[in-house]
């Protein structure tokens, strides 16, 4: 199963929903409005912003992450889609 970065940003909902009943799994869909609320872009970048501030754990090149949701200070750049093309080297 493939999950595009496009579909969990403007349609999360209905990706998870794709998601769930892959193997099969029965979800209500105010389960996966819960979700998808808790862990819309603008939460998970809040999340990224109170580990950034707590800067308890330290990472591979002073990146600071949270053990507990494995989120890195460096985890969200723009959140643009196709950022990858221009931010990542060939390498």
């Amino acid at each position: 199963m493939i999950s595009k970065c496009e579909q969990m940003i403007f349609d999360l909902i209905n990706e998870l929903m794709r998601i769930a009943f892959h193997p099969g799994i029965q979800s209500e869909e105010a389960i996966l409005q819960e979700i998808t609320e808790e862990h819309s872009l603008e939460k998970q970048r809040e999340r990224v912003e109170s580990v950034a501030k707590r800067k308890t754990l330290a990472g591979a090149q002073g990146a600071y992450w949270d053990p507990h949701t494995l989120l890195h200070s460096s985890h969200i750049n723009s959140g643009t889609i196709g950022t990858w093309k221009t931010e990542l080297s060939k390498e």
